[in-house]
């Protein structure tokens, strides 16, 4: 199989609601060489890491993200303690120094 074909291939994953082995057996495709093609995709800036995701949670979150500013801090006190916490769908919280 080509290099073309390979990733032609990893995109019909990313759209597909398979995991990776799963999609593999259904396709009738080697586990390894999948793993090696996807990881040389992302290497090449071809793929991400969290693209999968990304189109996943697209179709799932109905959900605006919330932002919250955390301001009780005094600024002279301690400045470094002053964040903006970001929630994200799944119950992911990030808190990003501000």
């Amino acid at each position: 199989m080509t290099e073309s074909e390979w990733y032609s291939i990893i995109q019909e994953w990313e759209k597909s609601e398979l995991t990776q082995q799963d999609f593999c057996i259904t396709n009738n495709l080697t586990y390894n060489d999948f793993k090696y093609w996807r990881t040389k995709g992302i290497s090449e800036g071809l793929f991400t890491t969290s693209s999968r995701w990304r189109h996943k949670l697209a179709k799932e979150s109905k959900e605006p993200l919330s932002f919250t500013r955390i301001d009780n801090i005094e600024p002279e006190a301690n400045p470094e303690n002053k964040y903006m916490e970001l929630c994200l769908p799944h119950g992911i919280t990030l808190k990003l120094p501000v």
